[in-house]
């Protein structure tokens, strides 16, 4: 055992014995839906206490088994004592008279086919978490972004060649192919470096047409000065092999002359509300003032973002997606108005901050869960060859940890007259970086990589006149290029940052 700082490091057993002597892996979760089950008993389940007594249970378990495999039963004695020391003791009775209850898993699935689009929600929700989650999501605790479906994953990278190009693929194929692949964003890497200027227009037609089909939505990366690695000569994708590399496409113009074609074609096609332009700019084009503003003005300002191309650093392609990281797993909010007002924190800042990490931990708890699903989906649906299940890609996949209502939080805190002060600024920081910290922290003890995007800077607004506009927007670019977090610029100025 040694001292980090305040705290001491402790190792975490890998495995568990079972009382009928099985050597089985060792899951904190059961901790966590054993002691809900305990609250649900005495009438008053609570998801959060129970998650957040677990966090205190780890602590000791790792400190007096120092890494050893314990027995079940030595895990029950721990669970008991810590929930009574934490000044539960009524509910470590009830823990320990319920404990031979068997716990409820999520819904067993025989695959694919039994979780449908659409369908109840809560059905869904059961299918993939287990009760104490749930309960969490129920009450407001745990958001997620427009649940569609069990097997729906947050947003992944598409190929642009997949997508109707020339290679003698209709729109109806392009459909077929696609339906399999359950996000509810595609992210397109640098089709300008795939087109020429005379097949741009055709190829966003056949975009917007394909994505009103399947109820989607897609960003497009456009204007990257660094070449994807599928259309690089005679290069494959980094994650699905087999693709063509440049020497099977066409030849192409300059990038830069095929992503104002794309744009200009975007401006008349049916459905073009459903593609986010991300418009790429690196250094050198910024040192040049060469924004493109014109061009952008003409995409609604929700629609429209630039991404900053820094040296060194991953070319990104959406929230929580860069040409690394292929797929984003899950989207999950943290409601923190709620938080604040739950019971045992009730509006007092200090206990809210202190017991931040445990609501972080939950979120990633939902993110290792609905990868389990997702991975026994596959494994019962062998004939569903989607690209989650290819290349590792679903281990891959992050969990986006998106906090809800910090502005609110913060007014909630130090009331409405301070919220635009620089305490309020310092206290948005200081939330942000206890969420991240501990959900890294949480994460990489389960093999789960986490992303918060979008909450570091604040919105600078841009002038109303053309002029003015394009001259601030340059300004506001240049502003953000020296923060070496920000990663994103909105059309009117709002900052996002990538964790």
């Amino acid at each position: 055992m040694e001292r980090v700082g305040k705290l001491e490091k402790y190792t975490l057993p890998n495995w568990v014995f079972k009382r009928d002597g099985r050597l089985v892996p060792f899951e904190a979760d059961k901790i966590s839906q054993a002691l809900f089950t305990a609250t649900e008993a005495q009438g008053r389940p609570n998801a959060f206490l129970a998650r957040e007594l677990t966090d205190g249970v780890l602590h000791f378990l790792g400190l007096e088994t120092e890494g050893d495999n314990p027995t079940t039963e030595q895990i029950a004695e721990i669970v008991a004592k810590v929930t009574r020391e934490l000044g539960h003791p009524e509910l470590a009775r009830t823990f320990l008279a319920a404990r031979d209850i068997p716990q409820e898993a999520p819904l067993e699935t025989a695959g694919f086919a039994e979780i449908r689009p659409h369908e109840n929600q809560s059905t869904a929700r059961r299918a993939v978490f287990t009760r104490d989650l749930v309960s969490a999501l129920e009450s407001g605790l745990l958001e997620l972004s427009d649940w569609e479906s069990a097997e729906a994953i947050e947003s992944m990278v598409v190929e642009p060649s997949r997508l109707g190009h020339s290679w003698g693929e209709s729109l109806l194929d392009e459909i077929v192919r696609l339906r399999s692949e359950v996000a509810r964003h595609f992210l397109l890497d640098s089709p300008d470096h795939l087109l020429s200027a005379a097949e741009a227009p055709g190829w966003i037609r056949q975009l917007c047409r394909l994505l009103e089909t399947l109820d989607r939505q897609a960003i497009v990366n456009l204007n990257s000065g660094a070449a994807p690695a599928w259309s690089r000569e005679g290069g494959v994708g980094p994650l699905f092999p087999g693709q063509p590399g440049t020497d099977t496409l066409p030849s192409k113009q300059a990038p830069a002359d095929v992503a104002y074609a794309l744009l200009d074609g975007l401006t008349n096609a049916v459905g073009n509300e459903r593609v986010t332009i991300d418009w790429h700019l690196d250094e050198s084009t910024l040192a040049a003032g060469n924004i493109e503003f014109a061009r952008a003005v003409s995409v609604p300002p929700d629609r429209w973002r630039w991404t900053l191309d820094r040296s060194g650093q991953v070319v990104a392609l959406g929230e929580g997606v860069d040409r690394v990281h292929a797929c984003v797993l899950i989207e999950i909010g943290l409601n923190l108005p709620r938080f604040f007002t739950l019971e045992g924190i009730e509006g007092r800042l200090d206990i809210f901050l202190d017991k931040l990490p445990s609501l972080a931990n939950m979120a990633i708890s939902a993110g290792v869960q609905k990868r389990a699903f997702l991975s026994r989906a596959h494994a019962k649906s062998p004939t569903r060859q989607t690209r989650l299940a290819q290349g590792f890609l679903l281990y891959r996949a992050r969990a986006a940890i998106r906090p809800v209502g910090l502005d609110e939080v913060v007014r909630q805190a130090l009331g409405r007259d301070a919220s635009e002060s620089k305490t309020a600024s310092d206290l948005k920081h200081q939330i942000v970086k206890t969420i991240h910290a501990g959900a890294t922290r949480h994460g990489r003890a389960r093999n789960l990589e986490i992303v918060m995007d979008g909450v570091w800077s604040p919105r600078i607004e841009i002038a109303s006149s053309a002029v003015s506009r394009e001259k601030n927007a340059l300004t506001v670019l240049r502003q953000a290029w020296k923060n070496p977090g920000v990663r994103r610029v909105g059309l009117e100025g709002s900052a996002e940052a990538m964790s």
